[in-house]
């Protein structure tokens, strides 16, 4: 399709019966030639001796619209319906290829000879023909500019997904430490598929000159990306990650505040800005920028760190941070033994073995909340539970040297020696501690 396109000589082709051409194509060519269309017409383009058949066929092909002169003439003969059939198959639902004159018809006629066309927006020739003109000039216009349209937007597809996939190739060479492959797809990217630099390249320059600790060069391509676009939050969160780099806190932060700036919500600089400022002992700044963080987005904390809240967040409410992530996720069987951990450390045991319960419901095969439910029990008087609770860890992992040691000092407590000393030595064998 694109090649065809590619090669279109005439604007538009005229399929018409020999008994319209004086009265109403020959002056109608005369008015679309004068308004700047190129218009493929039998009369001045057949010469002496050409194949009528190839001729036409050719200015079928090479044609990007055919004017089609519906009159009773038309209908009446067979070679204009041929065209007429040719044009009808270029058509494939996305695009117009027809443009459909009435000449001494009505709808009702059209019904009857072709259905397709006569639901086809016409014009007729009753209003005159600078009428009809004009208003092919305007179908002319519109259709051309839909087709352009759907050009654009193939192309622009494939550009999106060749650069889909090489950024996934360099965001893979990147994690994997692989610099200079990543360096040489994105200067492959830059030149054969984008045809230039973007923010998105520019952006993407930036974060792998961090990767290789070259913050200098790293804060350069994130200036160049946001001198095309000082709203790209992303390049003001690599540029404050090539200020960390280089120690100069400041302007880290003042990096995030730009991005915060742009998108008060954007989890990736709130974190980062905390953090920031944690290191340069703000706490209770870092802590009230953590609190907005866990309203924001309170999976993120946990997806970041890939663990229970630490460092500057010690003095935020857990219990309520984790309480805020399962009212978003309910079925987080982490965040469930996350909030047990935090409840256990504040001696709140009850709820903590429900917490840890959930987990286990969520996760059947976490041997750490099923030990850490049976120190729950433990903790609630309730041996028979916990020693239940201690068995199911190991009998999930036979190498977990801290639930035999629980489940000995379970069995000891039941009155049951023998099989606790098996347990205990079991957990020397392991050589780990104990929580209880």
């Amino acid at each position: 399709m694109s090649d065809q396109k590619a090669s279109y000589e005439w604007d538009v082709f005229v399929s018409h019966a020999s008994e319209d051409k004086n009265a109403v194509v020959a002056p109608l060519v005369e008015l679309l030639r004068a308004a700047g269309l190129l218009v493929w017409l039998d009369t001045s383009e057949l010469q002496l001796g050409d194949s009528i058949r190839r001729k036409i066929d050719n200015g079928l092909l090479r044609s990007r619209f055919g004017i089609v002169v519906l009159s009773p003439h038309f209908f009446a003969k067979e070679w204009p319906r041929k065209e007429l059939d040719a044009l009808v198959a270029r058509e494939d639902g996305t695009e117009t290829v027809i443009l459909p004159i009435w000449h001494n018809v009505d709808h009702a006629f059209i019904k009857s000879r072709s259905p397709l066309l006569a639901d086809k927006l016409a014009v007729d020739t009753k209003g005159g023909l600078p009428k009809v003109a004009k208003k092919i000039l305007e179908m002319h216009e519109i259709a051309k500019r839909l087709k352009d349209r759907r050009t654009n937007l193939i192309e622009e597809a494939r550009v999106r997904n060749a650069v889909q996939l090489a950024f996934s190739n360099i965001a893979l060479y990147r994690l994997s430490g692989e610099y200079e492959r990543a360096e040489k797809e994105l200067a492959l990217t830059v030149k054969y598929v984008l045809r230039g630099e973007t923010v998105h390249t520019l952006r993407m320059s930036g974060l792998l000159r961090v990767g290789i600790g070259q913050h200098d060069d790293a804060i350069k391509r994130f200036d160049e990306a946001l001198s095309v676009d000082s709203s790209d939050v992303e390049s003001w969160i690599g540029k404050g990650a090539a200020f960390r780099g280089l120690d100069r806190r400041e302007e880290e932060i003042a990096s995030y505040d730009m991005a915060l700036r742009y998108d008060p919500h954007n989890s990736h600089a709130l974190f980062r800005k905390a953090m920031a400022l944690d290191t340069l002992g703000r706490k209770d700044e870092a802590i009230k920028v953590f609190e907005v963080l866990m309203e924001v987005d309170p999976r993120y904390l946990q997806n970041y760190t890939g663990g229970p809240l630490s460092g500057p967040q010690e003095q935020v409410d857990k219990v309520g941070a984790y309480s805020k992530l399962l009212a978003v996720d309910p079925e987080y069987p982490a965040a469930w033994f996350w909030k047990g951990d935090e409840l256990f450390e504040q001696e709140r045991f009850q709820e903590a073995a429900e917490c840890y319960r959930r987990a286990t419901r969520l996760q059947p095969q976490d041997t750490t909340a099923w030990n850490y439910l049976g120190c729950a029990y433990w903790k609630l008087r309730q041996p028979e539970k916990a020693l239940e609770a201690h068995q199911k860890a190991v009998a999930l992992n036979d190498q977990y040297g801290e639930a035999w040691y629980n489940m000995g000092g379970m069995l000891a407590v039941l009155g049951r020696e023998d099989e606790a000393a098996v347990a205990f030595e079991r957990a020397r064998v392991l050589g780990v501690e104990t929580r209880l």
